[in-house]
């Protein structure tokens, strides 16, 4: 079954695509999905069973940086590390992370 978005009042979808959110500690663990980039939040969902799921409103972003992503050796260049305010931080993992950086940033401008 294909992940669904709920669009809240006034929102847009400005950008969707596949993609990794890694979670965990010092082991971290791929869980492949599909990312939703709006006017307003970025949304996961995590497919294939996995579960994982968050959305990230804008106002709760405190900055955006490259990273590298692997489970135990960090070596692979597709990251983008997101911290939030509440001193959370997501690792997503994507392809044209420049782009994706360069539209979060906008955003939290």
């Amino acid at each position: 079954m294909a992940a669904q978005l709920e669009l809240r009042v006034g929102e847009t979808v400005e950008k969707e695509q596949k993609g990794d959110y890694w979670e965990g500690g010092l082991l971290l663990r791929q869980r492949p999905g599909k990312y939703w980039f709006t006017n307003q939040r970025i949304v996961f969902q995590g497919g294939f069973g996995v579960g994982s799921a968050f959305e990230l409103d804008y106002t709760n972003i405190q900055s955006v940086e490259l990273c590298n992503v692997g489970p135990t050796i960090r070596f692979l260049p597709t990251g983008l590390k997101v911290h939030t305010r509440d001193g959370n931080a997501y690792v997503l993992s994507l392809m044209k992370r420049k782009e994706i950086l360069a539209l979060i940033e906008s955003k939290i401008r």
